[in-house]
Formats: C-alpha cells, structure tokens, sequence
C-alpha cells in the first residue's frame, strides 16, 4: 500500500491537472461558442458530445479483477428477481409483491456479486 504521503501527493497532482484542464476547457468552450461557422453554442455542444464519447473508448480495454460481463450481469440480476418475477402472472401477486421481497432479493444479488 501506497504511504500516506504519496497519497497526498497524487491527490494533490490529480486536482492540479483538474483545475488547469478545466479552465483551460471553459476558455476554449468560450471561444468556439463565439465562431459561427462551428455552429455557435449548438455546435460546441456537438462537439463535446463526440469528444466525449472518443475518451470513453479507452475504457473498453479496462478489465477489473472481479469484472463481469453485462450479459453475466443481466443473468444475475434475472436470477435474483424470478421470485419476484414469477408473481406476477399469478392471481396474488398483490399481495406478495411488496418493498421488502425486493430489498431482500436485492440484497442477495449484491451478496452475490461480491
């Protein structure tokens, strides 16, 4: 484990960038929002969108330890909630279908997921 003074300082060095990047992104944002031929504001917009979904790519290559797919994820959230599922093409269900059953349902698939 990192000492405590590292920590500060890579918490200290994650903020400086922070803030530079951030101003300097409002000084550019400022501009382009001025040029007509970008679209003005709407373009600006635009153009955050995409930037923004280009620097989400890289994060396709990250892999957790305890990472699942979504599809694994999908199956065991469905796992967890066929009970609750289940009722409801039955003729009570109004009466089990209640806050608590789900919050223990939930509660198990987080248990699970650990």
């Amino acid at each position: 484990a990192p000492s405590p003074k590292s920590q500060a300082t890579y918490f200290a060095i994650a903020a400086a960038i922070a803030g530079v990047t951030g101003s300097i992104g409002t000084m550019a944002g400022g501009f382009l929002a001025q040029l007509t031929s970008l679209g003005s504001l709407p373009g600006l917009f635009a153009l955050s969108a995409v930037l923004r979904l280009v620097a989400l790519l890289p994060l396709v290559f990250v892999r957790e330890h305890r990472s699942m797919s979504l599809l694994e994820l999908w199956g065991d959230v469905k796992l967890a909630l066929s009970p609750s599922l289940n009722l409801l093409g039955k003729k009570e269900w109004r009466l089990r279908w209640n806050p608590q059953t789900i919050l223990i349902q939930a509660v198990a698939l987080t248990n699970r997921l650990k």
